[in-house]
């Protein structure tokens, strides 16, 4: 009986880990809607741009230890050398075939897309095409420029990394804590056990995660505390030291922020669970003053005063570490009904971390499209109809249906690890049951993105309805996902007190039981 060899496997394993090289690369020409602006919305949709492309360098440090170095490695390479330049240097001296090549391409297009060596659908590894050593040969090449790292910065940082980019240990394969994957949001010594003890003492210190990472640290080696300067920007707490930690129980919590010590010098610790947690700031600091400088540049074309605030809100947000800054920002935004430049920025997706609780980097700038926006008006407006048709009782909605506003957006800027096609926001649970909630369509990207895709399993008349119709059968789909997928429904919440947002009778319509999901919140 026939089998693989043990190379043959691990050969084919790999493959499943290579983007395709039958993967397209689609070109988004937005010069049609930015043209529809004013000088003024044009130059705050700019700045806004630049805020979001600077975030977006926050995504391969959230992603993995090795990402942030394969994405400056390759945008340096890029942008100091045209790509006839590197083909050429490939070819004639690193024996690259044009398959090669092309792998190299579509590798770079992939970490440029997903912000990292991890598919942003999916979380899973994905490697380059070509072989290590015809890699190495290009990278360390003496004709290949590096303007921005310099050759032997480039060189040391490919010699960092270069095994780990093509290594695919078990634990390597996908995103996950502990031995079940690869994560930025914890150190690489924090398991599951861990990270359910740090959740504890957050919700007992009322910390919000959103936007911070979880190190383990070893007292040994951390300097010693001032313990007489008060961490700013945070509230007074109860910090109790009553006993020295054994190695392996103190946990650092950096939150997000250009303001700081960047250091330990003045973070407090707190005893909890018998475990020393200390409190830093500073984190992603430098690439927080950028995104900060170029929303306040933004902020001087913003079209009215709710926009102006709304910005002042986020910079204030980036500064100190406050989520609930970025929350008023939010609510702001909410209430900013149908602008022409539509913006959200922040630490907003949770998919990327284990616990599910911290945000990856997101930022995006669209136009908005007046007259497909009408149409999702109309849907608005017919909303709770629909809504009394669905198949559970009217205890599971809301008491008042706020309408959203409903939009459909062209794409100037998109700097994220996932492109969605339709967006129901914010994530935040008690601003959407209070104030609402915005969707938006970009249908145009859909389009763009399968426009000429191929249609095997379906006849020539079929794939001709297909070609007619698919766009308008997405928007209608986007927009009964966005409007009544994520827009239906109401959290339902069981304080501590015992008291209920819901009647004691309400059932489960799938069980028939009392079996529903809720929430205990404090106060």
């Amino acid at each position: 009986m026939y089998s693989w060899n043990e190379e043959e496997k691990a050969e084919e394993e790999r493959r499943t880990h290579v983007i395709s090289l039958e993967s397209a690369v689609v070109q988004w020409d937005t010069r049609r809607p930015f043209n529809t602006l004013m000088k003024e919305e044009k130059l705050y949709a700019h700045f806004l741009s630049r805020a979001a492309w600077y975030g977006a360098l926050l995504i391969p440090v959230q992603t993995s230890p090795e990402s942030p170095a394969i994405f400056a490695l390759l945008h340096d390479m890029f942008r100091s050398n045209t790509i006839p330049v590197v083909r050429e240097i490939a070819a004639d001296y690193c024996f690259f075939w044009e398959e090669d090549f092309q792998e190299l391409l579509v590798y770079t297009c992939g970490i440029f897309t997903n912000g990292g060596n991890y598919l942003g659908y999916g979380d899973t590894k994905f490697l380059p095409g070509l072989s290590l050593q015809k890699m190495n040969s290009l990278l360390i090449h003496e004709n290949v420029k590096f303007n921005g790292l310099g050759r032997r910065n480039a060189r040391d940082i490919w010699g960092a990394v270069k095994y780990k980019v093509y290594s695919l240990e078990e634990r390597e394969k996908q995103l996950g804590l502990g031995q079940q994957g690869v994560t930025t949001y914890f150190s690489p010594n924090c398991t599951p056990k861990d990270a359910a003890l740090v959740s504890r003492f957050m919700m007992a210190y009322q910390i919000d995660p959103l936007n911070t990472r979880v190190f383990k640290v070893d007292p040994n080696t951390n300097p010693t505390f001032d313990r007489t300067k008060r961490w700013r920007n945070m509230p007074v707490l109860p910090i109790l030291m009553k006993k020295p930690f054994p190695p392996d129980t103190r946990y650092e919590v950096r939150t997000a922020s250009v303001e700081g010590d960047h250091g330990y010098g003045c973070a407090p610790r707190f005893d909890f669970e018998n475990t020393e947690f200390m409190l830093t700031q500073g984190d992603y600091w430098p690439i927080l003053k950028d995104i900060r400088y170029w929303l306040g540049r933004a902020r001087t074309y913003a079209a009215n005063a709710k926009e102006k605030e709304m910005i002042t809100k986020y910079i204030e947000s980036f500064s100190s570490g406050s989520v609930d800054a970025h929350k008023e920002g939010t609510r702001l935004w909410i209430h900013n009904k149908q602008p022409s430049v539509e913006t959200y920025i922040g630490f907003v997706e949770t998919y990327r971390d284990p616990a599910g609780v911290r945000a990856e980097f997101e930022g995006f700038v669209f136009i908005t499209d007046r007259e497909l926006s009408e149409v999702f008006g109309n849907l608005v407006k017919n909303a709770k109809t629909f809504l009394s048709r669905l198949p559970w009782p009217s205890e599971f909605e809301r008491e008042t249906f706020i309408e959203p506003d409903f939009t459909a957006q062209d794409v100037l800027c998109y700097a994220s690890s996932c492109i969605f096609d339709g967006i129901n926001m914010p994530n935040y649970d008690d601003i959407r049951q209070k104030d609402g909630f915005k969707n938006m369509a970009m249908g145009r990207v859909y389009a763009a993105l399968y426009a000429d895709a191929p249609t095997p399993f379906l006849s020539p008349i079929d794939s001709k309805l297909h070609a007619e119709f698919f766009t308008r059968a997405h928007d209608v789909q986007v927009g009964i996902h966005e409007l009544l997928g994520h827009g239906s429904g109401k959290l339902l919440v069981r304080k501590d007190d015992g008291s209920t947002n819901f009647p004691s009778e309400l059932r489960n319509p799938l069980t028939n039981s009392f079996n529903i999901w809720i929430r205990r919140r404090s106060g």
